[in-house]
């Protein structure tokens, strides 16, 4: 129940004397007419749509404490976007990240997602990973309205140094009567290039009272499919200070650094994967008024968010500063121009899949108890859970820096490589081979090492309030009196696995395991092309792909002790003492 106590400004007793004077002139006609009118029935006027959103966002605003902002559905299943978060943009001082061309997560007045705070009907939300909320996990069509508060409340939980966004989902009672909507979409991805260009988005809400109005039922599910192409370019790190004063290269420092610090790059290298994302949503609300002044609710919210990617990664790897040729270094302390002889060219392959699943359970009782004073008790158990539903898996082939000698096949080596960070949007790399080779080729290929990881983050959350208001129904300075208590529980865990560097050739040998029928040449001229230094502009204009399982067999299969193995197939790095260890891989 919501109270609201009115206060008479100045305009309004001006308004009422005016009208009180009104009343003492005679109006002989109007008071012949008044039995006829009192028996018509009175219009009503309801605005709906945008223009109805609009206003009950404005009136949020205004009976609000403190800064803020609101955006409401024009009717029931129709709220502005698809996406909570490509809606919330709208908000002054609001900003979004984006993942795989989707809104994700929001910054608030410069303040980064882990910094603002997310509930949903003035619940806490558990979140598994990070203090950051994903939007894209909720579809919007069971959303009645999300406000975003800029300034800080005591009836909120603490955490939101941005800002706290509250969700609020729609109630039977709240719009009595019978209300379905269904809806089907279609997304046209431009960006897919292994999946369906077009998938479908279904979504329906029924809604209804019973019993003069006394109980309500709500029941909403969604699902949403998308496949979708992620590309990037990057270099994985930085690292400061490198020395390479030994290797007599050609280096134009224009470094202005006070403290004379440099940036020299790990690798820069080209990546995509095929993404395939499903989205199901769902809410039951149950909600009983046995008085015009208690009011009982009972709901449940289900969000699930499916992924899958696979993966494939291309470039190459620097040595630490060794074998320089030449470099440029900018006014920043920054590489960027480098050329080195030798090193390593890589191609990887990976697969994920990943599992986000959110549930609440919740109570409401609300209670007016006198027409000065509301109480509101509100209990719910949530939990949010974030894992992989297969093993994360990585297989590695790299060419590496010299031939292999002891291969039935000696393999091509790297003669110089650069990279260019200064000319075009995205860097550009090259290479060059030893032999004379135009390209690379698939005798060339064979693996380093392969790895496999898995995370499970979980997080339990319970939250008990109780809330009251006391209003004041006299004039003066005092108008409510607002108090209440919190208790919140909140259980996070995360497991995580990783094998390490598996064994899967350490290179020497590994390219006689593979047959070159297994690696394609594939162009990746395409890749990246809406930037200069992407698509057609690249050094680097293909890659060498193949089956993801069938290389993980092969490398799962190879035989430390095999005679043909004995190159290095299973060698470890040298120690910290420079000693060399060799054997087997542990299988834990």
């Amino acid at each position: 129940m919501n109270h609201t106590h009115f206060k008479k400004k100045q305009l309004a007793l001006s308004l009422s004397m005016a009208m009180g004077l009104s009343a003492l002139i005679p109006h002989t006609a109007v008071a012949e007419e008044e039995p006829n009118n009192q028996a018509s029935d009175i219009e009503v006027i309801q605005v709906s749509g945008i223009r109805g959103s609009l206003v009950k966002s404005m009136d949020i605003k205004r009976q609000s404490a403190g800064v803020v902002d609101a955006i409401t559905s024009e009717d029931i299943g129709k709220f502005p976007d698809t996406n909570l978060a490509e809606s919330l943009q709208r908000i002054t001082g609001v900003s979004i990240n984006r993942s795989n061309g989707e809104g994700s997560e929001i910054t608030v007045r410069g303040f980064g997602p882990e910094f603002n705070l997310v509930t949903l009907n003035d619940r806490q939300m558990p979140t598994t990973g990070s203090r950051s909320f994903d939007f894209g996990d909720i579809a919007t069509e069971s959303v009645s309205g999300v406000e975003v508060y800029k300034t800080a409340r005591s009836s909120a939980p603490s955490g939101g140094i941005g800002a706290t966004v509250n969700i609020t989902t729609a109630k039977p009672l709240s719009n009595p009567g019978m209300h379905a909507s269904i809806g089907a979409k279609a997304v046209y991805d431009t960006s897919n290039e292994t999946g369906d260009d077009v998938t479908p988005e279904l979504s329906g809400i029924y809604s209804n009272t019973f019993n003069d109005d006394k109980f309500g039922i709500l029941i909403s599910g969604s699902v949403q499919e998308r496949d979708s192409r992620e590309q990037s370019m990057a270099v994985d790190n930085w690292i400061p200070n490198v020395d390479i004063s030994s290797s007599n290269a050609a280096v134009t420092d224009n470094n202005q650094r006070a403290d004379g610090t440099t940036w020299y790059p790990q690798n820069a290298g080209y990546s995509f994967s095929d993404n395939s994302r499903k989205r199901t949503n769902g809410q039951l609300v149950l909600q009983y008024a046995p008085t015009d002044d208690l009011v009982a609710t009972v709901d449940y919210t289900y969000s699930k968010l499916e992924l899958e990617k696979e993966g494939r990664s291309f470039g190459v790897w620097f040595n630490n500063g060794g074998n320089v040729s030449s470099a440029n270094i900018n006014e920043n302390g920054t590489y960027t121009q480098i050329s080195e002889y030798g090193g390593d060219y890589s191609t990887n392959l990976n697969r994920s899949s990943t599992e986000n699943e959110n549930k609440s359970l919740g109570l409401n009782l609300d209670w007016q108890v006198t027409d000065t004073l509301n109480l509101e008790f509100d209990a719910h158990n949530s939990s949010a859970t974030s894992a992989g539903t297969g093993l994360g898996q990585d297989a590695y082939m790299i060419i590496g820096n010299t031939s292999c000698i002891d291969c039935e096949n000696p393999t091509a080596a790297i003669d110089e490589k650069t990279a260019d960070f200064s000319q075009t949007d995205i860097p550009l790399i090259g290479m060059s081979l030893t032999n004379g080779q135009a390209e690379l080729l698939p005798s060339d290929i064979g693996t380093l090492f392969a790895g496999v990881s898995k995370e499970v983050n979980t997080n339990d959350l319970d939250q008990y309030q109780l809330k009251g208001t006391w209003y004041n129904e006299d004039s003066g300075a005092l108008a409510s009196i607002n108090f209440g208590v919190s208790h919140t529980t909140i259980d996070f865990r995360t497991t995580s696995a990783y094998s390490g560097q598996l064994a899967a050739g350490w290179w020497g040998t590994s390219a006689d395991w593979y047959d070159d029928s297994l690696f394609s040449r594939t162009d990746s001229s395409g890749l990246l092309d809406g930037f200069s230094g992407g698509g057609s502009d690249k050094l680097l204009n293909y890659y060498y792909d193949a089956d993801f399982d069938e290389i993980v067999n092969i490398a799962q299969s190879i035989d430390c002790n095999h005679p043909d193995a004995a190159v290095g197939a299973c060698s470890w790095p040298a120690d910290v003492n420079g000693q060399v260890q060799s054997g087997p891989i542990d299988d834990d």
